[in-house]
């Protein structure tokens, strides 16, 4: 039995000599060397590129050697601008080359000194694609002749032990920043707000964080809160502190989540207006979040998540593999084992479907298509007018139509995705529809005729509640000509656009019913209304003053609103060819695209993607066209249909669209034209360009959009495999009979002449012994420095258990 223990003990320490100790660090150390100030604002970065394969960084310190350092940025890069062994200026080139950038750290006092929790570190090196770490040291004032060169730094240490990588979770970083704000003068509180919606399938948990801000500064909070739950979190924290990282375990982010931020200033003592910028004399707004992912991914990576806050209001940008393709930068992924990258959905070139009715012997038409939306089934719903046309005569200049009478069939038509009718409710109730949107198996319609809004079920066709009064427009609880409705929870919003510009805001009534004549407005709620960013009073010599949008013009038209994940309405502007994202919370609008309004088209419906991005159809009453929006309102693609060479219908007047529940699929309602049969539904394709990673090799197989790989590259990776197993199994053999051997030969008795008590070991077999009495030295560098490898400092470690052994030796044998 003491045979095979000792066998186990010496297999654990051959196991221990080749991996390395776990509790064996590595420092890299980042100096400027012999830096002078020569001007205000300087910002100095010094490189260096990490050698080792894969390293996790969880420990950082400051070292700060005048009071001159105003904050010094930790960042991790895929190459730097300049490659050197000194330092060079950064401030107008920044620090890293291309995208591949990601901020890990940041301090601005000498000392302080933060470790991440167990089990978390920065994944670096260039099996992450981040080859080096970059330092950013940013010099307030220039040093006066007698002050000494400077030679500031930091002191990041690195878990490298292999073994310790399996149970390590990587680490990475959320920012929250606003970058085109200004701060006006003479005032005691200015709060300059965004916010962003988390779309993201995978949950962030912070652990720690910083703010920053400038002389001016007083508060930065940063509040994470779920539209469908109470749950809340939120961080706050004095900007004239000092500006470190801070422990808080209780942030978390998951999809649909609201991170609303807010920066304090105080500007009684400034007569300028300040303005958001790099230098001391202006300010900034940024709130970083240490995170870790809530993902089994066990590749390394560093994810970088930013909520951005400009000129057209705030938006989301995602790292590759989180599940969210944005568009704006390609989304690394795997798919039968192969590495690829997305570019993200694309709408396809490919000829559409075109259908005027549905499919089958039947010879029913939809008419003009006015709305369209889907369920979770894939069955498509259309909102039809069923031979009723909207011209210039259909209604008065009191804004009441000129025909009052009920369309007599049915206009609400549930067909499959062949085509294949298989419902339709809707007769006797409609005088003009316009707006449909499918909620929780009912659904919610609007009538420009009526200036009503109906929640219908979808099984009986019965009226559950109305908003609005029948032929009674109105403002308020009133009701103008509705256009669209959207439902979060029990909140509905619905778009006014013809007559009153607005968004009215509902809030559902449990257990109240409508009355039998549809006249009064019952089992809604009236709150209030939404209302686009209105001109100020009077010219002012700053449009930033106030902290927002920059738009001079009301809202105008809205004709369709959509939900992104967050619950917040996405309203189309007709006539303006904005998109406008609102917050509830606020009830005004914190984002805005302002890019189509170069188009010469008015925009007639806009739906949430994914990551922010959007589709929207448009037409110039001569063609219609499809756009792809990102997050930040650039245009991705702009899809126009060529009749002459598809040989298809015109596609002139687009009126509402859909989007399939997997996003692959864009369904757009045609509703327009002199015939009352114009109408149609046009099905759109959506396709995600991949690029594979293995190149030159015919291993990669791609066909029709999908990627397989090569069965022979399969085999060839079986047979490696095996090959490494039996090896592993080979070695683990040879060393457990060598132990054998060795017990069996050189056994404690042939040591000291004398056997030992019955179940007691030498102390120099004790494992413990050789970890705690023996530590392994200092931390050592990863580049660099001169010190002592691992190997040199075991030796010496091994040497001196040996002298030690020895002395025990003679010390027995002269007892």
């Amino acid at each position: 039995m003491r045979r095979i223990m000792w066998t186990v003990l010496i297999f654990v320490e051959v196991l221990r000599l080749v991996g390395g100790d776990p509790s064996i660090e590595k420092v890299l150390s980042m100096r400027v060397r012999n830096f002078i100030a020569q001007k205000h604002d300087q910002y100095v970065c010094v490189s260096r590129k990490l050698e080792t394969e894969l390293a996790y960084a969880h420990t950082f310190q400051a070292k700060v050697e005048l009071n001159h350092v105003h904050h010094m940025l930790l960042m991790a890069c895929g190459a730097p601008f300049v490659e050197t062994d000194t330092f060079y200026e950064c401030r107008e080139m920044g620090a890293c080359a291309g995208h591949d950038e990601a901020i890990i750290w940041g301090s601005r006092r000498d000392g302080d000194r933060f470790t991440t929790p167990n089990g978390v570190g920065f994944p670096l090196g260039p099996k992450t694609g981040f080859r080096y770490l970059v330092l950013q040291i940013h010099y307030k004032n220039p040093f006066p002749p007698s002050e000494p060169p400077d030679n500031s730094g930091a002191d990041i240490g690195f878990i490298v032990n292999k073994r310790r990588f399996k149970s390590l979770r990587p680490g990475g970083m959320f920012i929250a920043a606003h970058f085109d704000y200004t701060v006006p003068p003479n005032r005691a509180k200015t709060d300059v707000g965004f916010e962003c919606c988390y779309d993201a399938p995978i949950s962030l948990k912070g652990f720690a964080y910083r703010v920053h801000a400038h002389s001016l500064g007083v508060r930065n909070t940063m509040e994470v809160f779920n539209n469908n739950t109470d749950k809340k979190s939120k961080i706050s924290r004095d900007t004239q502190k000092p500006q470190i990282f801070i422990p808080n375990p209780e942030m978390e982010i998951s999809k649909g989540s609201v991170i609303s931020a807010h920066c304090f200033y105080n500007s009684t003592n400034r007569q300028r207006t300040t303005r958001c910028g790099f230098t001391q004399a202006d300010e900034m707004c940024n709130i970083y979040l240490m995170i870790t992912e809530n993902s089994n991914t066990k590749k390394p990576h560093m994810p970088s998540y930013m909520c951005l806050a400009g000129r057209r209001g705030s938006y989301m940008t995602y790292p590759d593999d989180s599940g969210v393709s944005s568009s704006e930068y390609p989304v690394q992924s795997r798919v039968n084992g192969v590495k690829t990258k997305e570019y993200g959905p694309k709408i396809s070139k490919e000829p559409p479907l075109v259908w005027s009715g549905p499919t089958g012997p039947s010879s029913l038409k939809f008419g003009h298509v006015s709305a369209v939306d889907t369920d979770q089934q894939g069955n498509i719903w259309l909102f039809c007018r069923r031979g009723r046309v909207w011209d210039s005569n259909t209604f008065t200049d009191d804004n009441l139509p000129v025909d009052t009478r009920l369309i007599q069939e049915d206009t609400i038509m549930k067909v499959s995705h062949k085509g294949e009718l298989k419902a339709k409710i809707g007769k006797n109730l409609f005088i003009m529809p316009h707006g449909l949107t499918l909620s929780e198996n009912t659904l919610w319609v609007t009538d420009t005729g009526r200036h009503q809004v109906f929640q219908i079920s979808v099984s009986t066709g019965k009226v559950l509640r109305v908003a609005g009064r029948k032929l009674k427009p109105g403002k308020r609880q009133l009701l103008c000509m509705p256009t669209d409705v959207a439902v979060s929870g029990k909140m509905v919003y619905v778009s006014v656009g013809y007559c009153d510009e607005r968004v009215a805001v509902f809030r559902i009534q449990e257990g109240n019913k409508p009355d039998s004549e549809l006249q009064n407005p019952s089992g809604l709620d009236y709150l209030r209304d939404l209302l686009g960013p209105s001109p100020p009073p009077r010219p002012l010599p700053d449009p930033h003053i106030t902290p927002g949008i920059r738009s001079h013009r009301p809202l105008r038209l809205p004709h369709s609103i959509d939900l992104d994940p967050c619950g917040r309405p996405v309203v189309a502007s007709r006539t303006l060819r904005r998109i406008y994202t609102f917050s509830p919370k606020r009830g005004e609008a914190i984002h805005v695209s302002e890019t189509l309004r170069m188009e010469q088209s008015q925009i007639f419906s806009a739906k949430y993607l994914s990551g922010g991005t959007k589709i929207v159809v448009a037409s110039n009453s001569a063609r219609g066209s499809i756009i792809h929006v990102s997050a930040s309102g650039d245009i991705i693609s702009h899809i126009n249909i060529n009749n002459s060479s598809q040989k298809l219908p015109p596609f002139v007047h687009p009126h509402d669209l859909a989007i399939s529940q997997d996003g692959r699929t864009i369904y757009v309602a045609e509703c327009g034209g002199t015939s009352p049969t114009s109408g149609r539904l046009w099905i759109f394709r959506m396709e995600t360009q991949m690029k594979t990673q293995l190149e030159p090799h015919d291993s990669v197989i791609v066909t029709d959009g999908e990627v397989t790989v090569d069965p022979n590259l399969l085999q060839m990776l079986e047979i490696r495999t095996l090959a490494m197993i039996a090896l592993g199994l080979l070695i683990l053999i040879i060393t457990v009979v060598l132990g054998y051997v060795m017990v069996s030969v050189w056994s404690p008795k042939h040591l000291s002449g004398r056997p030992l008590p019955e179940g007691k070991l030498p102390r120099w077999m004790t494992m413990a012994s050789v970890t705690t009495a023996y530590p392994v030295g200092e931390m050592k560098q990863i580049a660099g420095d001169n010190n002592s490898s691992i190997d040199e400092v075991e030796s010496a470690a091994l040497s001196a258990l040996g002298d030690q052994l020895n002395l025990e030796s003679e010390h027995e044998t002269s007892a």
